[in-house]
């Protein structure tokens, strides 16, 4: 049997409890900055504790490949 199907892991185990956010009016050097800043590839987007979607790196690069 593979080993990652033995007894893989629970998203509780490995993901990350900080859940760091974003006004949606943040630049795209803003959001980049908060990412490196936390070291992570993804932010929450909301605006008085309403949350209204996420960004990752990949939807940033995929913006900027556009603007090239």
């Amino acid at each position: 049997m593979d080993s990652l199907n033995e007894n893989p892991p629970k998203l509780e185990e490995i993901g990350s409890r900080a859940i760091v956010t974003v006004e949606p009016d943040t630049s795209m050097s803003g959001a980049v900055a908060r990412m490196d800043e936390w070291s992570i590839s993804c932010l929450v987007v909301g605006e008085d504790d309403v949350r209204v979607g996420i960004i990752t790196e990949r939807d940033l690069v995929r913006n900027i490949s556009r603007d090239t």
